[in-house]
């Protein structure tokens, strides 16, 4: 308790009586202000109990409730002794505010201590907040302060728990269904993924929530269902100790070989557990070749189980003790390789029924688990082999062997000697190591890529299939943020899902004939483009509202444009019609930024709305622009350009609101079709003429292969041509419904089904061997490397492993050769006095092939010495003029000058 001291005054009479005691304000506060402070301190040493007295669990929440932890408790008790201090001001205050100062009655402090004592909590009364229970009650009741201390503090519990080792989980065997029951749809990974995915979304509707308790409920619901899902999945351990115990028989055979094993070895070694420090072991016999423990004997490096001894007849009662120790550990290590070994049969180990073999296969069991070692070595050997820069073995078969070679090895424990470690690769290869080299790598990877950029749209890939991928949140094939541009649910079904076709199909058209990594990038970014100006499901309530709104603005422009104009020069059906083209715009848009900007290029629309006589004049210049054109029987491809010119102006005409049809729409269209007979005809032709030249070279020779490679270009220009004849008649046809009719080009679709990429493959691979040649020259070599070069990325992984080995072979050559040919260059050089100031040099190559060397680099020096030179320039030429001489070089001065052939390689000169 507070010692308080009141201060009294008192009032004499004039003989010095007292006779009355009064009390003043500064008396009362200092009384009132010292109970709060004695309050404070009861309250606090109260809360104190209270939160001391929970009991928390290993999760830090509270055991008997299970819903709060010691931070919510605080934050509510803080809550509630700041609410009784707030209280216990105002009770003070109000006595503190009356009048008639000073008083005759002492200080009453319980206008202090009731608030703390006789406290109300709830519908409870007198409620004593000094005491532990009264503090507990009214911590308790404080519900909202809990909760909202709680909710954080629960959902970074609920987090912390997704926090999951995965390599401890079965990655490989699916055993789990998507409620993380048995199944075959996940693995032990996977479902661990998924209920961390699951867990995820919960947290992030709890987020969602408008109420601190709803928050709290669905943190907690989110880090029980994860508890949950997490408990019915099995760590590696959890299926070993299955294992284990399934295996029941086995495992006790193992045990009982084991005992059996430390009894031979006791019985042989025969260890006195009372040996003095000065006596010694002799185990000489035990070790030596016939004896019972030689298997364990290293006579090179004098050591019993891995224990050195420096004597084996005279064995100290400290190596003895180690010798104890290690045996032990040796059988105890070689259960494992003896249970790989038994493969589930009990009788295997039941069978090692004697020392001998009991002693035989615990020698036995660290050579087979070395042996395994030495396989997966060869495998990495394997995995890492190269032949001139080509990848040999597939790193997939290679380890699919290795994991299969283990049982084989240990099947091994107990023969006499054991295979090498290619001998059991080979034989978990079928026999031969070639069934582990790769099947054309590159290619199928590239494929792969293109299959796998396709399924980012469509689940099928590349088939004609085109059933729309979906978003997966799990397992495999869990979708990343990034890819879901690609996908069709992304997009507002409505609005989006015939153009998201669109988009999507001609991606796949594109990717089936993509040449290279970079091509795919591009393809699958420019569809990204594409999609990205579809509505997505996402924008579409707020999209579709900001339609509605701006289209009746629109309405609402469109009617006081008609108070506004003569409704004999704007008729309204015509204002009409102009405000419907504007709406269409809005309905183009896809995000509400885009609708506002339709919105006023709308206004633009309305605003620019053509007069009757206008729209007449306009109407009437068209179809003259028509009429003028040659007759149809009279059309060449020379008026191509005309009849198109006439179309854009019926297309302008047309786009103008209130346009009527023109009367001579079936003539232009007669013409525009007429144009493009012809020009469709002329475009076939060029491809009879490629094919009657490619079934002249039909042959697979040498040279009937390099001509059909020449007409390439020819037939892409042909083919070129055809595709934009094709996409001017779809465009047309697009903005007009069967405007045009499409055109047939037989040539051309047999000129199309031609591979001319396959005969740039066999090209290249022709040239590649001529070139790798002993004694090819440099031009052949040149010749091979410039057509390989050639070819697209696909093309060379199409390439045969010798023919990527021979180009490999054929790059180190010409560099070589290069390098030699411009090492034993000769040059010889001139120089002479050219107009006024300038100097020519001029050189001629003595000797040495001229197609080897890249240019020449040209150098000057004012000594005789032979040193000093200083770089002027390079060229391809045999001359060069120093122009600059007279700046650098002082009159009278002889100069010299040095000219180089040179090459570069691979960045060096």
């Amino acid at each position: 308790l507070l010692a308080l001291s009141v201060v009294f005054t008192y009032s004499f009479s004039a003989v010095g009586t007292v006779f009355a005691a009064e009390y003043t304000l500064d008396d009362y506060s200092a009384a009132l202000t010292g109970e709060k402070a004695a309050q404070l301190t009861y309250l606090e040493k109260a809360k104190d109990q209270v939160i001391g007295a929970y009991n928390f669990d290993a999760d830090g929440f509270e055991k008997v409730g299970g819903t709060y932890m010691k931070a919510a408790y605080e934050a509510a008790a803080k809550k509630v002794i700041a609410d009784t201090t707030t209280a216990m001001d105002v009770a003070i205050n109000t006595v503190l505010n009356g009048k008639d100062w000073p008083k005759a009655d002492a200080p009453d402090k319980t206008v202090v201590s009731d608030v703390t004592t006789k406290a109300t909590v709830g519908s409870e009364t007198n409620v004593d907040l000094t005491t532990a229970a009264g503090m507990k009650k009214a911590i308790e009741a404080e519900t909202n302060a809990l909760n909202k201390a709680q909710a954080p503090l629960t959902k970074a519990f609920a987090e912390s728990k997704l926090t999951v080792d995965l390599t401890k989980y079965n990655s490989v065997d699916k055993a789990y269904d998507a409620d993380f029951n048995k199944g075959t749809l996940l693995t032990a990974a996977q479902a661990v993924q998924k209920a961390i995915a699951d867990a995820k979304a919960a947290i992030k509707e709890a987020d969602a929530e408008t109420t601190d308790v709803a928050k709290l409920t669905g943190y907690k619901n989110a880090a029980d269902a994860f508890s949950i899902a997490l408990g019915k999945i099995k760590t590696l351990d959890d299926e070993k100790f299955e294992s284990d115990i399934n295996a029941g028989s086995v495992d006790a055979a193992i045990e009982a070989y084991a005992k059996a094993t430390l009894d031979a070895i006791a019985a042989s070694l025969d260890i006195d557990p009372n040996m003095s420090a000065s006596a010694t072991e002799d185990w000489s016999a035990l070790v030596a070749t016939d004896g019972a423990l030689a298997a364990f004997w290293d006579a090179d490096g004098k050591e019993l189980f891995g224990v050195k001894i420096a004597d084996i007849a005279k064995v100290t009662r400290t190596e003895v003790s180690a010798v104890s120790t290690a045996y032990k550990a040796a059988v105890a290590a070689a259960k494992a390789p003896i249970k790989t070994y038994a493969a589930g049969d009990a009788t295997k180990v039941t069978a090692l029924n004697d020392a001998n073999k009991q002693l035989s296969a615990l020698a036995n069991a660290t050579k087979v688990v070395d042996k395994y070692a030495e396989v997966v070595t060869y495998g990495d050997k394997l995995k890492a082999e190269y032949n001139y820069g080509v990848k040999i073995y597939d790193d997939a078969k290679v380890a699919d062997a290795v994991k299969t070679a283990e049982a084989l090895v240990y099947a091994d424990l107990m023969e006499a000697s054991l295979k090498t470690a290619k001998a059991y690769l080979e034989a978990a290869a079928d026999g031969n190591l070639e069934n582990l080299k790769l099947d054309n790598y590159e290619a199928d990877r590239f494929v792969k890529a293109i299959e796998d950029a396709a399924k980012k749209m469509y689940s099928t890939g590349t088939s004609d299939t085109f059933t729309p991928a979906v978003v997966v949140l799990y397992g495999d094939n869990k979708t990343p943020e990034a890819d879901l541009v690609y996908l069709k649910g992304t997009y507002d079904a409505t609005e989006a899902g015939a153009e998201w076709d669109k988009i999507a199909k001609a991606a796949v058209a594109d990717l089936k004939d993509a040449q290279s990594y970079n091509e795919i990038t591009s393809i699958m970014d420019n569809a990204a483009k594409e999609f990205g100006k579809l509505l997505k499901a996402a924008d579409a309530d707020n999209v579709n509202a900001a339609r509605d709104t701006y289209k009746t603005a629109l309405t609402n422009y469109g009617e006081l444009k008609k108070g506004l104009l003569d409704d004999t020069a704007y008729p309204d059906a015509n204002v009409n019609l102009a405000v419907n083209q504007a709406k269409a715009l809005i309905d183009k848009a896809t995000t509400v930024a885009a609708v506002k900007a339709a919105y006023e290029e709308g206004k633009k629309i309305i605003d620019s709305l053509k007069t009757v006589d206008q729209l007449d004049a306009a109407k009437a210049a068209v179809e003259k622009q028509v009429n003028d054109l040659p007759y149809t029987a009279k059309l060449t491809i020379a008026d191509k350009a005309a009849v198109k010119a006439a179309y854009e102006a019926y297309d302008a005409y047309k786009n103008m609101a209130g346009a009527d049809e023109i009367v001579n729409k079936s003539l232009l269209q007669e013409k525009y079709d007429k144009v493009l007979e012809l020009e469709a005809k002329a475009i076939d032709e060029k491809a009879k003429a490629i094919n009657d030249a490619l079934a002249k070279v039909a042959t697979g020779s040498d040279a009937d292969v390099a001509a059909r490679v020449a007409l390439k270009a020819d037939a892409d220009a042909v083919k070129a041509e055809a595709e934009a004849l094709n996409d001017e008649i779809e465009a047309v046809n697009t903005v007009y419904n069967d405007f045009l009719n499409t055109v047939t080009m037989g040539e051309v679709t047999t000129l199309s089904g031609h591979n001319f990429a396959e005969d740039m493959v066999n090209d290249v691979e022709i040239k590649l061997v001529k070139g790798a040649k002993e004694g090819a020259t440099l031009e052949e070599m040149q010749t091979a490397m410039e057509a390989y070069n050639a070819l697209t990325d696909y093309q060379k992984y199409q390439l045969d492993a010798n023919a990527l080995q021979l180009a490999k072979v054929i790059e180190k050559q010409l560099k070589d050769s290069k390098i030699k040919a411009v090492e034993s260059f000769k040059i010889k050089t001139t120089t002479k006095r050219y107009t006024g100031s300038k100097m020519r040099v001029n050189w001629t190559v003595a000797s040495g092939d001229e197609s080897a060397i890249d240019g020449y680099r040209i150098y000057y020096s004012t000594k005789k010495s032979n040193s000093g030179y200083k770089y002027l320039a390079k060229t391809t030429k045999k001359y060069i003029n120093h122009t600059s001489i007279k700046k650098n070089v002082k009159k009278g001065t002889r100069v010299y000058y040095r000219v180089r052939a040179y090459v570069e390689i691979d960045g060096q000169r």
